[in-house]
């Protein structure tokens, strides 16, 4: 009998680890050590044309490292690496009991074995110490929600026209501030308080999202780069000014960032998610919060007339040093723009340019 033909399972990487090789089967959520006869064998097959048989073949059938069918043609438009981190974290272990008091002991049980304190929550950073000016919420923002929505749109026209500092402090506090002041809701219930609440959630209530503000025109504020601190509404100077051309360079070319009053970038700290949460599934529980947190900006500045900009197209390392991020834990994830001008998406740069080039 003509022996079969096997096929390597699409779904799995190698990769060196402390010397050793590892085959990581990222859909299933299996980690192998492989030994050289088993390299050798999917070397072998990953060749073949014509069907030939291993004694290790039954053990890798039975992993899922091969098959004996070829596999479906993937639908995915995307490079690997995407398709990786797509796959990677999807259907993790269920809870093995469908009762509600076994979910809750179970639940109960995973929280008390976090390593995580209140203290390491908040992100503390040297530099000179700006303390805002009280936020005026009923001054700013007393736009009718649905009026919001409706104003609300992306702008590419600014007039560099000025902000006032009570402004920005009172956006930054409605956004990123603790505007519910002291969550109270575990004074009635016997266990430990692991993070805070802002306007937007945040997986695990620990709020790794950061805003780092670039302050291009702010009447009362030196241009600069600042962090601003949530718990203690103050901003923390983290670098020098950047010019126009400069944070234009830094978006990759987006010429219409000229004007802006005041940008943020928002930044994700990942250790702060990890302390709590280990699973690489949580990584993009930090994008969804940087979604979360732009809109509740752009919706508060929507509402003190102001014109918006979002962007998620930049240079990453340039960026992460002119933050001064540690780049392997601290990675920028969204650009907000904001200022005065026309309510044009489109510049009129390039409607001349698509005019003439017609």
């Amino acid at each position: 009998m003509k022996p079969l033909k096997y096929y390597l399972s699409p779904h799995f990487f190698l990769k060196f680890v402390e010397g050793k090789l590892v085959l990581w089967d990222y859909k299933n959520h299996n980690q192998f050590l492989i030994k050289d006869a088993y390299l050798q064998r999917l070397t072998e097959i990953s060749h073949e044309k014509e069907g030939s048989s291993s004694p290790l073949d039954k053990e890798l059938l039975s992993l899922n490292i091969i098959t004996e069918s070829p596999p479906e043609p993937s639908a995915w438009k995307w490079d690997v690496l995407s398709q990786i981190y797509h796959l990677g974290v999807q259907d993790l272990a269920m809870p093995s009991t469908e009762s509600t008091e076994e979910w809750i002991a179970d639940y109960i049980h995973f929280c008390k074995g976090l390593d995580v304190t209140p203290e390491t929550f908040f992100v503390e950073l040297e530099g000179e110490k700006i303390t805002l000016p009280k936020p005026e919420p009923e001054k700013y923002l007393s736009t009718p929600l649905w009026e919001t929505f409706k104003k609300r749109k992306t702008s590419r026209n600014f007039d560099g026209m000025s902000i006032s500092l009570p402004l920005l402090s009172t956006l930054l506090y409605a956004a990123f501030g603790l505007i519910h002041g002291d969550w109270n809701e575990e004074e009635n219930a016997p266990f430990l308080r692991l993070g805070f609440r802002k306007s937007y959630p945040s997986a695990g209530a620990v709020h790794p999202v950061e805003a780092y503000v670039i302050a291009m025109n702010v009447e009362g504020l030196e241009q600069g780069i600042y962090h601003y601190s949530s718990h203690t509404h103050q901003l923390i100077k983290r670098g020098n000014p950047l010019s126009s051309q400069e944070l234009i360079k830094l978006l990759g070319g987006q010429f219409f960032a000229k004007g802006i009053a005041a940008g943020i970038f928002l930044v994700g700290h990942f250790e702060k998610a990890w302390s709590k949460y280990k699973h690489s599934r949580s990584y993009r529980d930090i994008f969804l919060e940087a979604g979360h947190g732009s809109q509740n900006f752009l919706l508060a500045a929507t509402a003190a007339n102001l014109k918006t900009w979002v962007t998620a197209y930049f240079f990453d390392s340039a960026v992460s040093d002119k933050l001064h991020l540690t780049a392997e834990i601290e990675a920028p994830l969204i650009f907000l723009g904001i200022g005065h001008g026309d309510a044009s998406s489109i510049p009129q740069k390039i409607i001349n340019h698509l005019t003439k080039n017609k």
